[in-house]
């Protein structure tokens, strides 16, 4: 019996201790780029979506840089009051839109959908080229590939 106790503390340790690492890593990137973009005059954000690492930048937006965040985009969750979705979000041209998700299964869509509403220059992605520099890698040894292909012919 104690040592299943035993090895239930340690996974539940484990578990405080992955989460700290999760929060600690995610805060210091937040806080780079809110610092980059303050160093910038930028001072209007909008949080989307507002899953952990969302919720993580209000945090960080609220308590560590005294800013409150002008609204809210998350289409699961809009409630019209602060938290909307990505169609009825009304953005201005200096409110900055913080992209708070790496999630590899929805990267690309959370990107391609803001930009059908807001200029490229007006969103500020928290995880750019996480994913990107992948995809431009296999771009590049595709090309590769054809025009090894393309020369050996």
């Amino acid at each position: 019996m104690w040592g299943r106790l035993s090895l239930q503390n340690k996974y539940n340790e484990l578990g405080v201790l992955m989460k700290y690492n999760f929060w600690n890593s995610y805060s210091k990137i937040v806080k780079t780029k809110i610092s980059e973009q303050l160093e910038l005059g930028h001072n209007k954000f909008v949080i989307y979506p507002f899953g952990d690492i969302g919720v993580l930048t209000k945090y960080i937006l609220n308590n560590v840089f005294n800013i409150n965040e002008e609204y809210i985009i998350d289409n699961s969750q809009a409630n019209n009051q602060n938290i909307f979705s990505l169609q009825d979000a009304k953005w201005e041209r200096d409110i900055y839109i913080l992209i708070c998700s790496e999630n590899s299964k929805y990267y690309h869509q959370i990107r391609e959908s803001i930009l059908q509403f807001v200029p490229a220059e007006n969103v500020i992605d928290l995880f750019e080229d996480k994913y990107e520099r992948i995809e431009e890698k296999k771009v590049y040894e595709t090309l590769a590939r054809l025009e090894e292909f393309i020369i050996h012919e």
